[in-house]
């Protein structure tokens, strides 16, 4: 009889004692989960965002992204810049012309890191010689990819390089932005991977 109720005994605090560390690890776990997903929201903000109004959006169905741009501008995607040339002034793509100062254009294009550098490597590389990095930050797309933008200044001025992850770790969306960042930071954000 002692020999069971020992048992029956020993039986009951292991199972408080087992009951107990579930319970423990279960708060810990849920506790953990919660301090996560609150660091995660405050670093990266909602990515969907619209474009401000009256902006036009341009799709491009081959490489599988949108990009809004200010209304008056103009988009062409005859060219030899890249996959396509946003502008605020009639672009020719036969012209070869220095940019008057009221003028800026974005030219949108692939760029291929087979030997999958780091994005700063990649920077240095697509660098003009002679330029200089002046600023060097990460902003986030309107589909939420964290980009590199950079300001570059060297002996064809001041240009803005904006490189963009792609699914395919060897390849970048680069945006490159001559003469002005006018509205850069807004076409960012509403730049989006569509497929």
């Amino acid at each position: 009889m002692r020999d069971m109720r020992l048992k029956f005994i020993t039986s009951l605090i292991l199972t408080v004692i087992i009951a107990g560390l579930a319970v423990y690890l279960t708060i810990r776990v849920w506790r953990d989960d919660q301090a996560e997903q609150s660091s995660v929201s405050q670093q990266i903000p909602d990515p969907v965002r619209p474009a401000p109004e009256g902006w036009h959006t341009y799709v491009d169905g081959t490489y599988k992204f949108s990009i809004s741009f200010p209304k008056g501008w103009r988009i062409n995607t005859k060219t030899a810049e890249g996959i396509v040339v946003i502008a605020n002034y009639e672009s020719d793509p036969t012209e070869t012309r220095s940019l008057r100062p009221e003028e800026t254009k974005r030219i949108i294009g692939f760029v291929e890191n087979p030997d999958k550098l780091s994005a700063r490597d990649l920077q240095q590389r697509l660098l003009r010689s002679g330029d200089r990095i002046i600023t060097e930050k990460t902003v986030l797309t309107g589909s939420g990819e964290q980009a590199t933008k950079i300001q570059t200044g060297g002996r064809f001025g001041t240009t803005w390089y904006v490189y963009i992850p792609t699914s395919d770790p060897k390849r970048l969306i680069v945006i490159t932005v001559i003469s002005s960042d006018e509205k850069l930071d807004e076409m960012i954000a509403a730049f989006f991977f569509t497929g």
